[in-house]
């Protein structure tokens, strides 16, 4: 229960708790008196109480979910590392780095030996472009520690490492991750989107992509994601397999796939109409 609602309930208490006058004291034919609720206690109470709830309902627009309440808290206190380091992640999460990094950067500032905020700062610097920057604020936090986000540290040089276009040093802090325990499917989609949307590398984002797929074969959300990605790059067959896996998951589920299945159509139907390439065209190795 809210704060404001504790306190401005107990002067309404302690008005409909009191005990009414005697009545036996009453006169027979008792005077012409105002209605019982006009008693001064009751219409005090009466308006604390709407007070209380007006305030009540506002405030849950604020603390109704934890975006609202870490937006507001910085609102209010601009200079708080936590508030500045809360806000920064959910940017993050939201796809927003352009938004996040100068949160993050005033997080880092006031503490600069926070791990966390430093690995945030790292995270930010990356997604905008500045990778650099980015894996050597990454490795100062894995320095100072991230405890049992340690192994996160480094899907993040991870992320890094791809937004610089080094795949095979983002395999390897993949595997390091997985020597420290962290084996979370969905950290790999993030090596796998910064491939696509940085380094253009539709080969490597796939590959990653199948990676995080691959320890959870049925997660149907996942392999949507994957076939999606098949799509944009160009390999429409692939695509169209995954498609099918997905279908025949979701459709045990009990979910609508018809905007899915015209989709699959539609793709099919683009594959039809293309021309088969030019005989004349293919390289072939001569008769032995």
């Amino acid at each position: 229960m809210y704060l404001p609602l504790v306190l401005l309930l107990l002067p309404l208490t302690a008005a409909l708790v009191t005990k009414p006058p005697n009545e036996s004291a009453a006169p027979e034919s008792p005077p012409s008196t105002p209605h019982r609720f006009a008693n001064p206690r009751i219409v005090a109470a009466f308006i604390l109480l709407t007070l209380c709830t007006w305030m009540t309902v506002r405030q849950q627009s604020v603390w109704a979910n934890s975006r609202n309440m870490w937006f507001h808290i910085q609102a209010a206190a601009p200079d708080f590392p936590n508030a500045n380091h809360n806000v920064a992640i959910i940017l993050l999460d939201e796809r927003k780095p352009e938004e996040a990094i100068e949160y993050a950067r005033r997080a880092a500032r006031s503490k600069p030996d926070n791990a966390a905020m430093r690995l945030a700062l790292g995270r930010a610097y990356t997604l905008t472009g500045r990778p650099d920057e980015g894996a050597a604020q990454i490795k100062e936090a894995i320095r100072l520690g991230l405890n049992r986000q340690q192994g996160y540290g480094y899907i993040a040089l991870a992320e890094a490492a791809m937004v610089q276009g080094y795949t095979q040093s983002a395999r390897n802090y993949i595997a390091k991750a997985d020597e420290l325990g962290w084996k979370n499917p969905q950290s790999i989609i993030l090596v796998a989107d910064a491939a696509f949307e940085f380094a253009y590398d539709c080969d490597a984002s796939i590959e990653f992509y199948r990676m995080a797929l691959s320890r959870v074969p049925d997660n149907a959300n996942m392999i949507y994601g994957l076939a999606n990605r098949l799509r944009n790059c160009g390999r429409s067959e692939e695509a169209l397999l995954e498609y099918e896996r997905f279908v025949g998951i979701a459709r045990r589920q009990g979910v609508d796939v018809s905007g899915v299945e015209r989709a699959m159509q539609h793709l099919r139907s683009t594959l039809d109409a293309t021309p088969p390439a030019d005989q004349d065209s293919q390289i072939t190795h001569p008769n032995p």
